[in-house]
């Protein structure tokens, strides 16, 4: 009998205290299609690839017109082995720089995508937080990444497992 009201007592505790957390969500990916300077940000972004792009594929195409002079010079035997070796050699340095090239641009629109987007996540994130104290909310999810964007401080268990771990 005692057996049973302690588990009527300690299931009646734990649901008291999952009800006094209260849980949020969000899907940040849709927040963020509906925010104007996001779509700018796009545009900006698209503009910039377009422009870096001509570059890569100008060189490109004098890539592939090399490589087929080359073939058609090799395939009539008019190159000696040591013109043969430095067209080879002019070839793949074309192609290390196109993959040079890429790296490169790959980069530059990174760079600029967090110069675009940075202030508008921060200004999502103070959002997101802003709510969170002010509706007291213990835990908020972004449902599109399962990410938790904002928990109580009080909720924060670091010190005790620094504690645990003999850490300051």
């Amino acid at each position: 009998m005692k057996k049973n009201v302690f588990i009527a007592v300690a299931m009646m505790f734990f649901t008291l205290a999952a009800q006094a957390q209260k849980f949020g969500h969000i899907n940040v990916g849709n927040l963020l299609e509906q925010i104007k300077e996001v779509k700018t940000a796009d545009t900006v972004m698209l503009k910039m690839r377009d422009q870096l792009s001509v570059k890569g594929q100008d060189m490109m195409k004098k890539a592939e017109a090399d490589y087929q002079k080359y073939i058609t010079d090799a395939n009539s035997g008019t190159l000696t082995p040591i013109e043969t070796q430095k067209r080879e050699a002019d070839l793949q340095k074309q192609q290390t720089d196109i993959e040079a090239y890429r790296t490169e641009i790959g980069q530059q629109l990174e760079q600029k995508r967090q110069e675009l987007l940075k202030p508008i996540l921060d200004r999502v994130e103070k959002a997101i937080k802003d709510v969170g104290k002010e509706n007291n909310y213990t835990f908020i999810f972004d449902v599109s990444t399962g990410a938790m964007l904002y928990t109580m401080e009080a909720n924060d268990v670091t010190p005790l497992v620094k504690a645990k771990m003999g850490l300051k």
